[in-house]
């Protein structure tokens, strides 16, 4: 047992090995078991479900154990929500025995467990102490009043997840409520004793210095110190306390601010002194740091910053469980640095001792959540446990539950005690905020539709508390892309606290099938794997999974780009969340989202440099849309922006561009022009540039490459776009829009036809999956066929067949050859296999069918279209399925997919609520 020690304080730390026992229900009142009942030991801290193995010979386990439903990962998953994934999970109450001496001299006891899941009961001798119920924080209970001095004790504790009511990432999915204590647990005894410290900035030159002692019953004198990371004291002096809340301030001159650039982070020392006799000393992190809400800004230390942040979904692969060491998560935090991100919304939880310090110590901004169905004590214990910690920037009250006149007077009064209790952190009211600007039902009183549907008065009184705000909808919501911000900028208006952006992106790629070998011998394990593997194997296309996959990271990483640069344009907006770092597969049986794989390794398509391009600290943005085609000899025109956020502003900057083709190195157009300031904060207009295209021999993707340079800045962005020869639509009799009569007999005689649109055949409307889903497209492939030898593609559809891609169509293929030329991909949860461009001998005659949208304002659909009747009237057009008329005819008719948009609480998480 470890000790230390100081004059008349002293600690025991209790990790280690405990007796255990377990019970599926225990009887009305908690009662500790027979003393012979605890047949097991069980690390602490360690959660039961990691250590079966203890348990397995244990009289309980053969028929007496609680678990949780269990559903086997089976594909395809239907058509709704899908379920989170889950392992199964021991439910019930366990029950740790230890003995300890008390000390002669010591009249108070104070038992902390740093974190269980979810609910701790406390005996000492077999008399009840207190029960503390929640799962974030630490449980602290007092044991004085039941210990005999010198005498030894019995120390059970009762560990039980059968309560309901509550909704958090942490607690959900394959861990779920697997249960146990996952913090430190130690018994501090003094006669004196400092029970909380809490150091804040007053102002910009000093420090609010703030106790709280138990067990004072005359002045004590307070000595306090701050020492930095090397160990060196920066700051120290004593305080006559005269009451058990003693306060005072010091000066701030020798302490350095933390930020997440320069995470300056300090011990604070405080001990309580009588005479020269050290009754209790209390250490903890401290960092000087200050962040307000400016009008729609942020301000960290007074200067200007953008929370560039991701949505932590507690998915720890390896583990299941969260980690209990530091180091995993400062592996975490570095890959998320190197991607540009400085900011963590922790969903729905808060992150475990380990995970904070990390984030302390590396300088990430943090946003801890209650989790849905939160307690008001457990609100207060958030506030005093994480106000200790300086990367804790935010508190927020928790996600997507509705704003009704009960729940805005709660989170009003949330408000409240977080401005009371923690005044140098920002509140903000709810992660999406629905009755207040999304999902107001029809007949509310006071909703108005302008600039988009929300209610006023409530979004008013909201704004009237907060700090920051995180609409759910209305203004951005999930979207796949901005192409023209103004709407957008007119619904920001309502809005007058910084805005920060709610699980912002939600774009699903596809499932690494390659990845399924990680998982052997983790308690995951590698069934979503093995179930997709299987899946693809049934329907033919497994040896296709690894080119859909880097197809649909290629693309999601330019949708993603370009969403985040038009965000980064609007006003209010001070930062997001993207959901979508990391895949977190928990989540709806597979959850692809992420920039990196859960193993935190980037995916195709992008290296850390070009994430940072755009989610750096300061970034260039410019004005292109999601209509990427020019015509060569077009003069292109382009506004260049600048989010700065660095270290000072831009003092005689010097913008460089270039059109070139970064495949040959051509380059086409260059400028160079000087900006005299450029300020912080905001986002700055840089200047316009202006060039003709260059007309070539074949259509070809160019790019656009934006340089910034100036004292402390080197900044780089591009943009790719497309250039093609001008066209029109041509008037040709082997075009037909549907496949009716006549185009059967003209297809028997032996004609080539272009269908263009999917006519009556069978086919679904193109829509990028979204995160979870099982409907909608993941990805997209162009095969290698002479009908696009001269179209310029990547082997998938990028910004060049955006237009083609709204509104388009792709064919079902049921019991033919399935032979596309432009494949749209569903999901691995659900698959149905479709084509854009395809080709069939159909009797005598051949037919090209194009479900792409040709807009004769694209001059990429133009010239495929011109393509497309070049090829058909060549001796090319071979299609390699042949299908009898009456085969194609079986192929028409209505093939309708429910998209859930589940915009909203997750249907999950309300399941969870309710029980």
């Amino acid at each position: 047992m470890n000790t230390k020690t100081t004059a008349h304080s002293f600690t025991h730390k209790l990790d280690g090995e405990w007796d255990f026992t377990y019970q599926a229900d225990p009887d009305g009142d908690l009662r500790p078991p027979a003393a012979e009942a605890f047949d097991c030991r069980m690390p602490v801290p360690a959660y039961w479900d990691d250590h079966h193995d203890r348990l397995e010979k244990s009289e309980f386990w053969s028929r007496k154990c609680v678990f949780n439903p269990f559903r086997p990962i089976r594909f395809p998953l239907g058509q709704g929500k899908p379920p989170d994934c889950s392992l199964p999970w021991l439910i019930g109450t366990g029950w740790y025995r230890r003995r300890f001496t008390a000390p002669a001299d010591t009249t108070l006891a104070r038992l902390q467990i740093g974190g269980a899941v979810m609910d701790v009961t406390v005996f000492v001798n077999g008399r009840l102490v207190g029960t503390r119920e929640g799962h974030l924080t630490p449980a602290i209970f007092e044991l004085g009043p039941y210990l005999v001095p010198g005498k030894e004790h019995e120390l059970i504790l009762a560990v039980s997840n059968q309560r309901g009511g509550r909704a958090s990432t942490v607690i959900r999915g394959y861990k779920g409520r697997s249960a146990g204590i996952y913090g430190a647990v130690s018994l501090h005894f003094a006669a004196v004793r400092i029970d909380d410290l809490y150091i804040r900035p007053a102002g910009d030159t000093a420090l609010q210095w703030q106790a709280r002692l138990a067990g004072a019953d005359k002045a004590y004198t307070v000595a306090y110190a701050l020492r930095d990371a090397e160990g060196r004291v920066v700051l120290s002096g004593d305080h006559r306390a005269d009451d058990k809340e003693p306060a005072w301030q010091t000066s701030a001159d020798n302490v350095a601010c933390w930020s997440d650039r320069h995470p300056h982070c300090y011990t604070a020392m405080v001990e309580v002194r009588d005479g020269d006799r050290v009754l209790d000393r209390l250490e903890q992190p401290f960092g000087r740091r200050r962040i307000v809400s400016d009008g729609h800004h942020l301000l960290l230390n007074g200067r200007p910053v953008f929370l560039r942040g991701h949505t932590e979904h507690a998915y720890f692969p390896l583990t299941c469980t969260p980690p209990l060491d530091k180091e995993s998560y400062r592996h975490t935090i570095r890959v998320l640095q190197s991607l540009g991100f400085n900011y963590t919304r922790f969903h729905t939880w808060a992150p475990p001792l380990p995970y904070i310090e990390a984030c302390n110590e590396l300088g990430m901004l943090v946003e801890v959540e209650a989790p849905n169905g939160f307690s008001d004590s457990e609100w207060d214990e958030l506030l005093a446990t994480y106000r200790k910690h300086p990367a804790v920037v935010l508190y927020c009250c928790g996600n997507e539950t509705t704003l009704d006149a009960p729940m805005l007077d709660r989170v009003e009064e949330m408000a409240r005690r977080c401005h009371a209790q923690v005044p140098d952190a920002l509140f903000c009211p709810m992660h999406g905020m629905k009755h207040v600007d999304w999902g107001i039902p029809a007949d509310t009183p006071g909703a108005v539709t302008e600039p988009f549907r929300h209610h006023p008065q409530r979004l008013d009184r909201v704004q009237s508390f907060s700090d920051v705000l995180a609409p759910q909808k209305g203004p951005l919501g999930i979207v796949p892309h901005m192409s023209d911000p103004a709407p957008i900028e007119r619904c920001m208006s309502v809005y007058r606290r910084p805005v920060l952006v709610h699980e912002m992106g939600i774009f699903d790629s596809y499932i690494d099938l390659d990845l399924e070998n990680r998982y052997l011998g983790t308690r995951i394990g590698p069934d979503l794997y093995a179930a997709a593997r299987s899946y693809l194997q049934r329907e033919g296309l497994h040896q296709r999974a690894a080119r859909y996959h880097a197809n649909a990271c290629r693309r999601v990483a330019a949708l993603r780009k370009a969403y985040v640069e038009k965000v980064r344009l609007l006003g209010p907006v001070a930062g997001y969340d993207y959901l979508g770092a990391f895949d977190n597969h928990w989540h709806r049986t597979g959850y692809s989202v992420g920039i990196v794989n859960e193993f935190h390794e980037l995916k195709p398509g992008e290296s850390a440099a070009d994430v940072r391009r755009y989610n750096g600290e300061s970034v260039l943005l410019c004005n292109l849309t999601s209509q990427r085609n020019y015509r060569y000899g077009e003069s292109l025109e382009v506004t260049l922006y600048a989010s700065l956020f660095g270290p000072a502003p831009v003092a005689d900057g010097t913008i460089d561009w270039v059109l070139c083709d970064e495949v040959s190195g051509q380059v086409f157009a260059r400028g160079q022009w000087d900006h005299a300031t450029i300020p912080l904060g905001t986002t700055t207009t840089l200047g316009r540039l202006t060039c003709a295209l260059p007309t070539l021999d074949t259509p070809r993707k160019l790019t656009l490459v934006a340089r910034l340079t100036a004292d402390a800045y080197e900044i780089e962005n591009k943009w790719d776009l497309w250039v093609f020869p001008a066209g029109s639509r041509p008037d040709s009799p082997q075009i037909i829009t549907d496949l009716d009569a006549d185009a059967f007999q003209r297809l028997a005689q032996g004609e080539s036809l272009l269908l263009l649109g999917t006519g009556s055949l069978k086919s679904l409307p193109y829509q990028h999956l979204m995160g979870g889903r099982t409907v909608g497209t993941a990805a997209t492939v162009i095969e290698e066929h002479p009908l696009l030898a001269s179209f310029p593609h990547d082997g998938f559809c990028d910004w060049q067949f955006q237009s083609m891609l709204d509104g388009a169509r792709g064919v079902v293929f049921e019991d033919v050859p399935f032979v596309p030329i432009i494949e749209l991909v569903s999901s691995y949860k659900l698959i149905v296999k479709q084509a854009a461009v395809f080709e069939w001998q159909v009797g005598a005659g051949r037919l090209l069918v194009c479900g792409l949208t040709l807009s004769e304002s694209d001059p990429a659909a133009m010239y495929l279209l011109q393509a497309m009747l070049a090829y058909c009237s060549s001796d090319a057009f071979c299609p390699r399925t042949a299908l009898a008329v009456d085969q194609v005819r079986q192929l028409a008719g209505d093939f309708v997919l429910t998209y859930d948009r589940d915009e909203g609480q997750d249907g999950n998480a309300e399941a969870l609520l309710k029980k």
